[in-house]
């Protein structure tokens, strides 16, 4: 959805369900894909960091930010123009 430098954010509501009939069940699938799609993020940039063993790589790494909650999203800025999301 986003990202900010090696941080990549990641936002489980989907809209699938409107936000009055979204059930605990709907929560946790989205949080559950959530985790299963940060994990394998951060394994795909670990496993080219080791497959291509380029010392200027060797730190390369990810952080990942994940939300399942309400968020307020729009875009936002003057001289640089973005759609962001906050929550």
């Amino acid at each position: 959805m986003h990202t900010l430098g090696d941080i990549y954010v990641i936002i489980g509501y989907r809209g699938k369900v409107s936000g009055e009939k979204r059930t605990q069940e709907d929560a946790l699938s989205e949080a559950y894909n959530m985790l299963q799609a940060a994990h394998q993020l951060c394994e795909i940039v670990r496993e080219e960091r080791d497959r291509l063993k380029d010392p200027n790589l060797q730190n390369l790494d990810v952080q990942v930010g994940l939300n399942t909650g309400k968020i307020v999203a729009g875009i936002i800025g003057t001289k640089v123009v973005r759609y962001d999301i906050f929550g």
